[in-house]
């Protein structure tokens, strides 16, 4: 009885190690996210953070590439349209503002097993809070971002992943916060002393999507 659970146990491992050094070592493909957002730092007074989702799915292309054939360790590059969304309010919540900055980011991630951790550089793109916000005043963007995945199916061709992703905006969106904010008319700070840009926005957001990465070699 204990020979065959050995038996058992053995032909298992070695279909994994089987399974393992068939797997390619490069892929690429496309990739289609839904994205929430809510700014990460404080607000001027009589104003007030809020949830906001993104008006359309972001998307790009991934590659990934494995170290080795048997290895779980990799490095992945994302290149997406990206959005930032968040909700700007009055205290009372009375008039709500739907945020979204729209950025072209490229996303290096080192890779191990399900799991990456990384960052995102972004270039704006568009803006929007109703009226259109110039990107003109905005900064290039540094994201660090971690990041889960699954595959749901893998065959010779390609394998379709679904993930999970969250960063946190170091850098703010504004060049000059105090000058460009958008809602400083909308909303007037109630104390100007303390209306700096410290407070510029630096969104956080978590995203839920799919890629289905195509198998080169």
């Amino acid at each position: 009885m204990k020979l065959l659970i050995i038996s058992i146990l053995l032909s298992i491992q070695i279909a994994k190690a089987q399974d393992a050094l068939q797997e390619p070592l490069f892929s690429i493909g496309p990739n289609l996210s839904l994205v929430a957002g809510v700014n990460g730092n404080a607000v001027p007074d009589g104003r007030k953070n809020g949830l906001s989702f993104s008006s359309m799915p972001d998307f790009g292309i991934s590659i990934f590439r494995k170290f080795g054939s048997t290895d779980r360790l990799g490095m992945s590059l994302d290149i997406n349209y990206s959005s930032y969304p968040f909700l700007m309010t009055d205290m009372n919540g009375a008039t709500p503002y739907n945020v979204r900055f729209n950025y072209l980011t490229f996303s290096p991630r080192f890779y191990w097993l399900y799991f990456s951790i990384g960052f995102e550089y972004g270039i704006p793109m568009a803006a929007t809070y109703g009226p259109k916000i110039d990107k003109t005043i905005l900064k290039n963007c540094f994201t660090p971002v971690i990041a889960a995945s699954y595959p749901l199916m893998n065959d010779e061709i390609g394998v379709l992943t679904v993930f999970v992703r969250a960063g946190y905006m170091l850098t703010g969106v504004y060049k000059n916060y105090t000058k460009d904010d958008n809602f400083k008319t909308i909303f007037p700070p109630s104390a100007w002393d303390s209306y700096t840009n410290d407070l510029n926005p630096t969104p956080v957001y978590a995203s839920f999507g799919f890629s289905y990465m195509f198998h080169l070699y």
